[in-house]
């Protein structure tokens, strides 16, 4: 199958194959650690802490459960990160529109 060039507006989609990189960088004071080109790695999983009873498993892909206190008390369902990590198309953002017209995607 022949890959077709995307176009969004008139504009063709650019893909970079850039390296991902890892650094710390300064924003308003504070020093934040960045990640650049995290599109072209593979979802990864991350588990956010809070200091009350309040807990958050969030997939990079935009997937996440959360709760509070235990697994009975979540707000979205209570999974394994397997199924966080599929759940992509249910709780994270995500648009995707293809359209084709006048010889182009």
């Amino acid at each position: 199958m022949a890959r077709k060039k995307i176009f969004i507006g008139g504009c063709g989609l650019q893909t970079s194959g850039a390296e991902i990189e890892g650094g710390y960088v300064e924003l308003d004071g504070e020093q934040f650690y960045r990640i650049q080109n995290h599109d072209g790695m593979a979802p990864f999983f991350m588990s956010v802490v809070s200091d009350s009873n309040h807990w958050m498993f969030i997939s990079s892909n935009g997937a996440l459960t959360c709760g509070r206190r235990n697994p009975e008390s979540a707000l979205f369902p209570y999974y394994t990160e397997d199924r966080i990590q599929d759940a992509q198309d249910q709780t994270g953002p995500k648009t995707i529109i293809l359209v084709e017209g006048g010889g182009s995607e």
